[in-house]
């Protein structure tokens, strides 16, 4: 994750873990959701969101770490939230960091509630 000069950790709640990558303001989330070509599994989902509290819009999405079973997912979160960093910058995670860095670029609404999901930014 070298195109970000620092990665924060802005706390999560039970299982999803928000991060936002300076120098950019756009916070992304990440929580479990089954997998949606194996359901018996589960993954990550990344959202790009423009806030963390309740009036934070979801403005595209990311699925990541595919088909694992329960246990796998919650050790893959807690390397999450030790070293995001590192999670990060392993090449099972280099097209995440691909699209993290793309949607990173975009910019920001002048007012929150202005963007909506599935309009260009």
């Amino acid at each position: 994750m070298s195109f970000f000069d620092q990665v924060v950790q802005i706390g999560h709640e039970g299982l999803t873990v928000n991060l936002q990558f300076q120098p950019v303001k756009w916070t992304f989330r990440f929580y479990p959701a089954r997998d949606p070509e194996q359901p018996r599994f589960w993954c990550l989902l990344v959202d790009q969101c423009d806030r963390t509290d309740a009036l934070g819009q979801s403005v595209d999405r990311f699925l990541v770490a595919r088909a694992m079973p329960r246990d796998l997912l919650l050790e893959n979160l807690a390397r999450l939230r030790e070293d995001p960093r590192e999670w990060l910058g392993a090449d099972a995670q280099q097209t995440l960091g691909q699209w993290l860095q793309t949607v990173a670029e975009r910019p920001m609404p002048e007012h929150p509630l202005q963007m909506k999901k599935g309009q260009p930014a």
